[in-house]
């Protein structure tokens, strides 16, 4: 007689809170009607091999106190991870939790249950989309998409092939988990006095630890810094000037000069720190700072509009901005993440512990 098994890990990840995602939610409501379940996985569903995804389950209560758990299962083979948050539903109340999973390179669906006791009161799948760790995400936190759609066409050191997602503010993590599947995060016409100090802490963190961070100028210049610390700003944005050319721009990028009529809306006030990569007139356009391993950007124009939504250069400008740094080790291999290869010596060494 064949006997088949099935082992179970179950993760406990209420110390592992966090962020979110810009895809359409899938909702879950039980027969009664008394419990709904949005389910949204960070960043579209996408993540890098090795690295933490959140999730994040949206519950309405609209029946009895319920005191439950969220777990969301990982499944490869005969082997399955449980990812679990025990969660309060008052009467009527209304909850969104992050939920930290660690997915596979196989994951490509996520289960999702409610449970109360031993009884199952909803169950969703979530759709994931796992990355190659070569390939280079981008996540883009803005208003508008405008001139930020021609990130997509940008051509990367090595070959990298870079992948833009939406993110929006309240979905940024508070842990540095969260992020580390991103290469690259712009930042443009967002009010970023809503980001927690959780949030802040995760976001320079992620920056020292090798992240590199755009934040747009223009007329939303001063909501994109107002939530930053100065330490993290290279330019602190008091004033905005119309000028009438930004040809330091394309020669920044050394590619096609710039066309487009004038005036452009440029941000302008206290230099913090750091090198000015592009200048005219005497105003910065492009300053930038080193902070760790990492890098904090600061263009004084708005990214999604003009020069860049008609300049044939834009492409060009974007691969001097983002190139720097971004050449994938030749060392490390496409599937696994520098925290899978940190990791490993750990079960090597625990492995030769005598029993």
């Amino acid at each position: 007689m064949q006997i088949s098994y099935h082992k179970v890990k179950i993760f406990l990840v209420f110390l592992f809170p966090l962020l979110g995602i810009f895809t359409t939610p899938v909702r879950a409501v039980d027969s009664g009607q008394t419990i709904k379940m949005d389910v949204t996985p960070a960043y579209q569903g996408y993540f890098k091999y090795g690295e933490w995804l959140p999730v994040w389950v949206m519950l309405d209560n609209y029946g009895p106190d319920l005191e439950a758990k969220i777990q969301i299962s990982v499944v490869r083979d005969f082997d399955q991870t449980i990812f679990e948050v025990p969660i309060s539903l008052p009467t009527g109340a209304q909850k969104r939790v992050p939920v930290y999973v660690l997915p596979n390179n196989f994951t490509h669906e996520l289960k999702v249950e409610l449970t109360s006791g031993n009884e199952t009161i909803l169950t969703q799948t979530a759709t994931v989309r796992p990355q190659p760790n070569i390939n280079y995400l981008i996540g883009v936190i803005a208003n508008q998409s405008g001139a930020l759609t021609l990130i997509p066409g940008i051509n990367l050191p090595g070959g990298r092939l870079p992948v833009p997602v939406d993110i929006s503010l309240e979905d940024l993590p508070n842990r540095i988990e969260g992020l580390r599947s991103l290469d690259s995060l712009i930042i443009n016409d967002i009010d970023t006095s809503n980001l927690t100090p959780d949030q802040v802490k995760a976001l320079s963190d992620w920056v020292q630890n090798g992240g590199r961070l755009v934040v747009g100028g223009g007329s939303g210049a001063f909501q994109n810094i107002i939530g930053l610390p100065k330490d993290m700003l290279p330019i602190f944005a008091t004033d905005l000037h119309e000028i009438n050319y930004v040809d330091a721009l394309a020669t920044f990028a050394e590619t096609t000069p710039i066309r487009v009529p004038g005036p452009f809306i440029i941000a302008t006030g206290e230099v913090q720190q750091g090198q000015t990569l592009a200048e005219q007139n005497g105003y910065p356009l492009i300053q930038e700072i080193k902070l760790g391993d990492g890098t904090i950007t600061f263009i004084s124009l708005d990214l999604t509009s003009s020069p860049f939504d008609a300049w044939v250069g834009t492409t060009a400008f974007w691969e001097a901005i983002l190139s720097p740094g971004a050449a994938y080790p030749n060392w490390m291999p496409p599937d696994m993440s520098a925290r899978q290869i940190s990791a490993n010596p750990i079960g090597n060494s625990l492995s030769n512990i005598p029993s």
